[in-house]
């Protein structure tokens, strides 16, 4: 019995190592700063006289400390992935479309809101893209993302309790992430979590590999909030539309359900062609026996 949960106990076991080791991070990171903050007397008063160098510091003082802690936890869930698991993750040339194609797809539905006047530039104000520690911090987010939800703990209830529980609980798990981590709790953000947590596991599946899901991902995030801007501050000022999330942000969207849903589609299509198959073969064989026993 112990032997066949042991799965079990080391997707925990990553769980509790990628929180400490975030954590950490974060107060490492923090810690730091201040410390070299202090150092260089870097203040309130003395602000406007710091460097360029200084005052990007300390404008990205958050970001980079999310970025240490992000750093840390990833390279924590790949030393015990790589103790748990038989082997890495390989990188094919076709996962390149992974991250191609959604950035383009990203940018695309942004320059189409704006299109539809569900998106505009606030009346003065510059169009401007995100910062490039935003771009890393989306490219980390992505990679934690996937080593801890389908590489730790999804992987683990696969090994154990089947594909069924494993695509449930990855299709929960992302619905958490993006209301923690997204607009809140609503009916949108759910519904999107549940169907990016569904299609991110038929690709793992598929592939065995997690690249496909991070690249996928961190994608969709490029093209739509560092290159297309969105939402970035006060630049755009966004409708109250289901399309645009109803300002809460692309996660909340119809726009994003209509791609998840596609995309899910297009990934479980020889499911559903076998479950449409096996449904055509129940309701034949119900309509001979009826026939046998009209007879």
């Amino acid at each position: 019995m112990t032997k066949r949960f042991r799965p079990l106990f080391r997707a925990l076991i990553c769980l509790f190592a990628a929180l400490t080791a975030m954590y950490l991070g974060r107060v490492l990171g923090l810690f730091l700063l201040s410390r070299m903050f202090s150092a260089l007397n870097l203040n309130s008063n003395t602000y406007s006289a710091a460097p360029a160098w200084m005052r990007f510091l300390a404008d990205n003082a958050d970001a980079l400390s999310s970025l240490s802690a992000l750093l840390l936890g990833a390279c924590a869930l790949l030393f015990l992935r790589g103790l748990f698991t038989d082997g890495p993750d390989r990188f094919k040339a076709r996962y390149a479309l992974a991250f191609i194609l959604p950035a383009i797809l990203g940018y695309g539905s942004v320059r189409l809101l704006r299109m539809l006047d569900e998106l505009r530039l606030d009346a003065g104000a510059d169009y401007a893209l995100a910062s490039a520690a935003q771009a890393a911090l989306w490219a980390l987010f992505a990679l934690v993302q996937a080593l801890f939800l389908r590489g730790c703990l999804c992987e683990g209830v696969y090994q154990v309790l089947g594909k069924k529980a494993a695509l449930a609980l990855s299709a929960v798990l992302q619905a958490a992430v993006f209301v923690l981590t997204g607009p809140g709790m609503g009916i949108l953000p759910v519904v999107n979590g549940l169907l990016a947590g569904a299609l991110f596991w038929f690709m793992y599946e598929s592939s065995r590999s997690l690249w496909p899901e991070a690249l996928l991902f961190f994608g969709f995030a490029l093209g739509s909030r560092v290159l297309g801007g969105y939402p970035d501050g006060p630049v755009y000022a966004v409708s109250r539309s289901v399309w645009t999330g109803f300002g809460a942000g692309l996660e909340a969207s119809l726009f994003l359900t209509i791609i998840l849903a596609a995309l899910c589609a297009y990934c479980a299509r020889d499911r559903i062609r076998s479950f449409l198959h096996v449904s055509k073969a129940a309701v034949s064989r119900k309509s001979l026996c009826g026939q046998k026993e009209g007879r």
